[in-house]
This record gives C-alpha cells, sequence and structure tokens, in this order.
C-alpha cells in the first residue's frame, strides 16, 4: 500500500502544476521527511538553525533540483544570500515555500520567464489579531462583505497571495515591501496583486495577476512573469 504522505505530496504537486504554466519544473515534498544531499554553499545558511528549520531548508533544496531536472538543467545548488532569498544557478528562475508540512520548489529557464512566485499556507483561517497588520481597509471591506464562515479563511488566502507577490517582485526590484505595500483582489482561482507604491521597475498600481488553488488542507499561491 503506498504511505497516506505519498498521496497526498502527489496530489500536492498536480495543484501546483495546475496553477502554474506548462513547461515549468516543479516538485512537493513533505519537510518532516530527512533529505540529503546539501550542498556545503546551501549548509552555510543552516548555522545555528533548529531542526525543523534545517529539515524545511533541506526539503526546499532538494525540491529545487528535482525542478531543475524535469526541464532538462543539471543539479546545481541553491545557497541562500546574505538576505536569505534563494541564489539560483545562471539560466534559471525559481521560488520554494514551505509550510509545516510541505514545501513546494518551482523553475523555469530565464530565457522565458522573468520571475516566479510561490507560496503555500495551511487552509486554515488566519487569526483575527494578525488582520490589522496584513490587510488594508479596502481587503477589510472586502471581507466583510463575504459570508461570515468563509472571511478568516479567505484573509489567509490574501496573505498567501502578499507572501506570494513578494517572492516574485523581489528578484527584479531587491525591495523589503510590507503587506501594506500590496492591495490584493481575489477572484475564483486568480487573485491580482497591486502595488500600492512605485517600486523599481514597477510603478504604482501595477498589479501582478496570479493563481489559487486549495487542496489536501493547503493554499497554494502561484506567480509566473514573463520578461
Amino acid at each position: 500500500m503506498i504511505p497516506r504522505s505519498v498521496n497526498v505530496a502527489a496530489r500536492l504537486d498536480a495543484a501546483a502544476r495546475d496553477i502554474f504554466p506548462e513547461g515549468l519544473g516543479v516538485a512537493v515534498l513533505d519537510p518532516r521527511v530527512f533529505y540529503a544531499g546539501l550542498a556545503p554553499d546551501e549548509a552555510a545558511a543552516l548555522a545555528g538553525t533548529v531542526p525543523r528549520r534545517a529539515r524545511e531548508f533541506t526539503a526546499g533544496r532538494v525540491a529545487a533540483r528535482r525542478a531543475m531536472r524535469e526541464i532538462g538543467f543539471l543539479d546545481r545548488s541553491v545557497p541562500a544570500g546574505v538576505d536569505r532569498a534563494p541564489i539560483w544557478p545562471d539560466g534559471l528562475v525559481g521560488s520554494i515555500a514551505h509550510s509545516a508540512e510541505r514545501c513546494v520548489a518551482v523553475v523555469a529557464p530565464a530565457a522565458d520567464w522573468s520571475s516566479l512566485g510561490v507560496d503555500i499556507e495551511p487552509d486554515a483561517p488566519l487569526e483575527e489579531t494578525l488582520w490589522d497588520s496584513v490587510l488594508r481597509p479596502e481587503e477589510l471591506a472586502w471581507l466583510d462583505a463575504r459570508p461570515a464562515g468563509d472571511r478568516a479563511r479567505l484573509a489567509r488566502l490574501i496573505f498567501s497571495a502578499k507572501e506570494c507577490a513578494y517572492k516574485c517582485q523581489y528578484p527584479l526590484t531587491r525591495a523589503l515591501l510590507d503587506f501594506d505595500d500590496f492591495s490584493i483582489a481575489i477572484e475564483a482561482g486568480a487573485f491580482h496583486a497591486r502595488f500600492q507604491r512605485p517600486v523599481s521597475p514597477f510603478g504604482q498600481g501595477a498589479a501582478l495577476s496570479g493563481r489559487w488553488t486549495a487542496a489536501e488542507g493547503a493554499l497554494l499561491t502561484a506567480l509566473a512573469l514573463r520578461p
């Protein structure tokens, strides 16, 4: 019998592929499992980290290499920069995300895509104590118009969309943005993250349009930008 965790990972992998364009490399792993194979420059980022964080980081890098192989790239290390962002090999763009139970990595040729963003969160309510720090007034107003039983889960989806947008913009801008710097509009299976201030090369009001899905107890958000 195939372990349930394998089936869950496979279904999440399929869900992630559904919200990214075809031709990207995607891999989903369980960070509670021990994986070996970090390169020395990757392992340097683990100094002083707790075991759980080390497992998440390692699973993310192993997933990134699996995703590389899917699109015909040889395994390469993905060290963390001083800003903790992944340093992707020449010719590749990518993104990595973790939750307590799953990690996902996506990569693509830099000749075809300028930046990627992915986030994974538990499909669970976002604590209301966090709403004022995460959500803008127009987002709170939008939630107020939704059924009461859906609001906290949709707040978590907005949070994930902001995380995804941040990861996607950062390689292009190197800008440290706050939650207030994006205004999120949610649609069925899609979202739009609109810049609330100019961040070169994006102007105020520019939007990053992505997709989202829910599967196996997780919320997934995805962005892929063409050059």
